[in-house]
């Protein structure tokens, strides 16, 4: 095919592609097919009627398409490609080439063959191809795989990669989590790529309704959209790869060093919306072929030839099943919190060189953006620096012309690329209630333990005892193997719940306070005296709710994402998870209940008739930020961190001197070239770096009106012991004009949000605040 054609033209041709020898899909597509032929057999016996509202897993061909009639719009295939498809479709060594010819193609009408094909060949120097014309449109039934083009990998970026850590023929290709890493070059400002999210899904030769720039999204949602790449210029414009992702990431700006650092948890990849020598069918369900245009002039899909005709614009439809959950290996510490999406929080000030950095918040609106579509939401989130984003990024990828990678070829750069924010609210639970204690002290016994070890094989070097250190690696392999078991049994025991657990998770919090009354004024102005048996020790208890806490937004935005506002296939979504909790689960918080117990400091003494009478009740809400520069290894509770400070700052300490005595320790095994890694694993050092670097900001703002419930409140009551006893219950209720947006706590490995309601009970002729921090939930519901 040569360059430089219109899409009309190309298809218009008839070409013969070359041989592509070192493609090789032989094997994918033997496995893909056979994935092919069990889906259709599925919608064969499902007999799908014309107007239900369902989720096919399976190949539509052109007869099937036909059935199920004009809204193909409720129709998602929602099945992730599998790890052979992904490889073969992105692999590097498949697109190092330069060339523009045509790929083969693979058709249905080939099936017969594929036996032959696979028998034949199956190396790098060997060719399958088919005859099938050029021009044939990627429809629905010529495919290289019944997989849909949603999500094709869920990835975490754990840290910054050097160039000496990527080889150069895989950055940017092979895996396409690299993109990122790219450099970029510059080639036209008339060379632009655009980000477009659409109510519903696309329908060919339709103007599509824009989404709102205020829409939220939630867990199993569908965000559907299209890109359209225009080259402007009056010249052919060569492309090596496009790719569309969904991608979150978190940012944490450090305090002190002033440092930025990013980690993105999330990254899918809509296949068909990317480019591929493979034809993929689209997850909405829109058949095309390329040569075909839009309503609005583009042509749907890329240039087979990888060439952008001057003038021209291109359009490629995507579509973006949202996670319940991240992938396993999300977190390395396996822990099971981390692995669920956490919500929106705060704008990232410093991406793109500052690109969002002017946005402000509209005081009568309580929130604040660009003014363009595709721009995050800036709130009143208490972020503080800390931000979670989630994206739709598009970005266009050649050969740059004079940088080479240490192999000597062309280095990959981004021409041009667009990104479009996503507001994202988790529905369900955010975090069970537990302590930190335990979890915080078993990994210290794991670094006590890993030091002593170390410290136990310098003794016994510097003895030359060699039967002694073979006797050590022997201990140190059965701790390692007893470790392990007990860490398959933690994880399954804290495990995350969708629901409230059958047993309970319900902990005490309770506080004592020392009540000593003021002294009162004599008619001249003088203080009487003041005598020991009035003054007493106030115990106050509550236990930690189940019921949480509504997420609270601005008006505009509840507005906005009302469950009324919902298409079709966001009710079902809604639904289908808001009925699977039972109306007790979903309850809201609107009360506290606290137990008092006054006892006198004089026993002995029958002057006091009655205990200090509660004068001043008030809730207000404490909202915590737990952050480190490394993946934190242990859940992390608001009873540790926003409740007692000085606990909090005490064990930041400990791990600091572990990670002293650590560095002290790795000096000397160096000094005597010895590996420390055989004693000291090298998560050690980092579970220690991260508990050390820990930081916590709290916040507390007056969010609640309080009022006491006489009705369901007690008077003080003696006991035969001489104490006094009474209940409490506090009604809760938000302010009407609260100002505040508070978004579902959650944990993630570098960042958690964490809530209490902290209760100051003030009593009368006493100048003293008793003050009681309760841990609650805030979570999405409707």
């Amino acid at each position: 095919m040569q360059a430089g054609l219109t899409p009309q033209e190309n298809a218009e041709e008839n070409t013969h592609p070359e041989d592509y020898d070192h493609i090789d899909y032989t094997a994918a597509f033997l496995r893909e097919d056979r994935r092919r032929q069990v889906s259709q057999e599925i919608l064969r016996r499902a007999n799908v009627p014309k107007d239900s509202l369902d989720w096919h897993t399976g190949f539509v061909d052109d007869a099937e398409y036909r059935d199920f009639g004009d809204g193909n719009d409720e129709v998602y295939f929602d099945v992730l490609p599998s790890f052979e498809m992904h490889r073969a479709v992105h692999d590097s060594s498949y697109f190092r080439g330069q060339s523009t010819e045509e790929p083969p193609e693979y058709s249905q009408e080939a099936t017969p063959s594929i036996a032959r094909l696979a028998t034949s060949s199956t190396s790098n120097d060997q060719t399958s191809s088919t005859d099938a014309d050029a021009s044939e449109p990627a429809s629905l039934a010529a495919t290289l795989s019944s997989h849909r083009s949603s999500i094709a990998t869920a990835s975490t970026d754990y840290s910054s990669i050097s160039d000496q850590d990527i080889p150069s023929e895989s950055i940017g290709l092979d895996d396409p989590t690299n993109v990122h890493k790219l450099p970029r070059m510059a080639v036209s400002p008339k060379l632009t790529v655009q980000v477009n999210v659409t109510k519903s899904a696309p329908r060919i030769g339709q103007k599509q309704e824009m989404e709102s720039m205020l829409k939220e999204y939630t867990s199993g949602d569908l965000i559907h959209g299209y890109v359209v790449i225009e080259n402007a210029t009056d010249r052919e414009i060569p492309f090596h790869m496009f790719y569309v992702t969904l991608q979150g990431h978190v940012s944490i700006v450090d305090s002190e060093s002033k440092k930025l650092y990013n980690r993105r948890f999330l990254h899918m990849i809509d296949l068909n919306a990317s480019w591929s020598f493979g034809c993929i069918s689209p997850s909405c369900n829109v058949q095309y072929k390329y040569g075909d245009k839009d309503w609005d002039d583009c042509y749907l899909g890329l240039p087979p030839n990888r060439v952008l005709a001057p003038q021209t614009k291109y359009k490629k439809f995507f579509t973006f099943k949202v996670p319940y959950k991240l992938l396993d290996n999300t977190c390395r510490h396996g822990q099971e919190l981390h692995t669920l999406l956490p919500p929106s929080l705060g704008v990232n000030r410093y991406f793109k060189n500052g690109k969002y950095s002017q946005i402000q918040i509209n005081d009568a609106l309580g929130y604040g953006h660009s003014g363009r579509r595709g721009s995050p939401i800036l709130t009143r989130d208490m972020s503080n620096d800390k931000t979670i984003n989630y994206s739709i990024n598009a970005s266009l990828i050649a050969f740059h012309p004079t940088l080479k990678d240490r192999s000597g070829q062309p280095m990959p750069a981004v021409m041009c690329d667009e990104d479009y924010a996503v507001r994202f609210i988790p529905f369900g639970f955010g975090v069970s209630l537990f302590s930190s204690n335990k979890a915080i002290s078993r990994l210290k016994q794991q670094v006590q333990g890993s030091i002593k070890n170390a410290q136990r094989k310098l003794m016994l070097s510097i003895e030359g005892n060699e039967d002694a250190v073979a006797q050590l690696d022997n201990e140190i392999k059965l701790q390692q193997l007893t470790l392990a078991h007990g860490e398959n049994v933690t994880r399954h025991d804290l495990a995350f719940p969708l629901r409230n657990q059958s047993h309970s998770d319900i902990s005490r919090v309770d506080i004592k306070h020392l009540y000593v009354p003021q002294a009162s004024k004599s008619l001249f102005g003088k203080k009487k005296s003041l005598t020991s048996n009035e003054a007493g020790w106030i115990t106050i208890t509550t236990h930690v709710p189940k019921d949480g806490l509504p997420y609270v937004s601005p008006s505009l935005l509840r507005k906005t994402n009302d469950v009324s506002e919902l298409n079709a296939l966001g009710l079902a979504n809604y639904e289908m998870m808001n009925n699977s909790l039972s109306p007790d689960e979903k309850k809201k918080l609107t009360s506290l209940d606290f137990d008092f117990s006054f006892l006198p400091s004089d026993m002995a003494s029958m002057k006091m008739t009655s205990p200090p009478e509660i004068s001043q009740i008030v809730c207000k809400l404490v909202v915590g930020n737990v952050s480190s520069t490394s993946s934190i290894p242990v859940k992390m509770w608001s009873d540790f961190f926003i409740c007692d400070n000085e606990k909090f700052e005490k064990m930041r300490r400990e791990f600091a001197d572990f990670d002293a005595e650590l560095a002290k320790i790795k000096a000397e095994f160096d000094a005597r070239e010895l590996h420390i890694e055989r004693y000291i694993d090298r998560s050690i050092f980092e579970d220690v770096k991260a508990m050390k670097e820990l930081k916590s900001d709290v916040s507390v703002h007056p969010v609640f009106k309080t009022t006491l419930s006489e009705k369901n409140s007690q008077t003080w009551s003696r006991g035969e012991d001489g104490s006094w006893s009474r209940h409490v219950k506090v009604h809760l209720e938000f302010h009407d004009l609260i100002r505040e947006t508070l978004v579902p706590n959650f944990q993630s490995c570098l960042l958690s949000r964490i809530y209490c309601i902290q209760t100051e009970f003030k009593f009368r002729n006493s100048q003293k605040i008793a003050m009681v921090r309760v841990p609650i939930r805030l979570r999405w519901f409707d």
